[in-house]
């Protein structure tokens, strides 16, 4: 058979510890290149100034305030809704660059962990990469009272994560649409609120299962 790289994805709205599982799945398959969707981000507002691209340089989470027209779509649109159409305005700006990293992954034949809120599996084109790779995407979700002591623990212990709770409304509106997405799309949804121990397993038996049933995404 021929070999192929191994591409994990672990999508979830901010808070729900796509970071630290990234880190725990990469000790326990060895693979040396991660990658936070934020970094991409944040080389994208290097390159693309605010003033051409307000949404790209707003978080997530809180977007829909750049959008065009907002003061007057506050108006007579749905909270969630608006928050929803925010948030894919911006995830879309980074999708492109995920796919070229995506790609240049498999063309050197790299092993990779990719994680963070601009997973938008429905907007990504996975089946563009499954001949060439063995792709496993997932979303992680949490309770809500789990994610709201998680930024409260790290605004205490880092002095970070106010503008979290802030925005926790939007946030849970991001996670929820996230979960929704993957649900739709049959893709694995991982509760996250469990030990990480459990995380992880869950993670690996779903790759297991994958390979032995032969849907290597081929």
């Amino acid at each position: 058979m021929e070999k192929k790289p191994l591409i994990i994805l672990l999508g979830g709205s901010s808070g729900v510890g796509t970071s630290t599982t990234a880190i725990e799945l990469s000790k326990k398959l060895d693979i040396t290149h991660t990658v936070e969707t934020d970094y991409v981000r944040e080389v994208l507002r290097g390159v693309i100034m605010k003033e051409y691209a307000p949404i790209l340089h707003q978080s997530s989470y809180s977007a829909y305030e750049k959008l065009p027209n907002y003061e007057w779509l506050s108006e007579d649109m749905e909270f969630d809704k608006l928050v929803i159409i925010g948030f894919t305005s911006h995830v879309s700006m980074v999708i492109p660059a995920i796919r070229r990293m995506i790609g240049r992954a498999i063309d050197e034949m790299n092993n990779i962990i990719i994680e963070g809120v601009h997973l938008n599996f429905s907007e990504l084109g996975l089946d563009d990469f499954k001949k060439r790779a063995k792709i496993y995407p997932f979303i992680l979700k949490v309770d809500e009272e789990v994610h709201k002591e998680r930024f409260l623990k790290r605004a205490l212990e880092r002095r970070r994560g106010g503008d979290h709770l802030n925005y926790f409304k939007e946030i849970r509106i991001t996670h929820d649409y996230l979960v929704r997405q993957a649900e739709e799309s049959k893709t694995p949804v991982i509760d996250a609120s469990q030990p990480i121990y459990y995380v992880t397993g869950k993670i690996l038996s779903y790759i297991k299962h994958w390979d032995y049933m032969g849907r290597e995404r081929e």
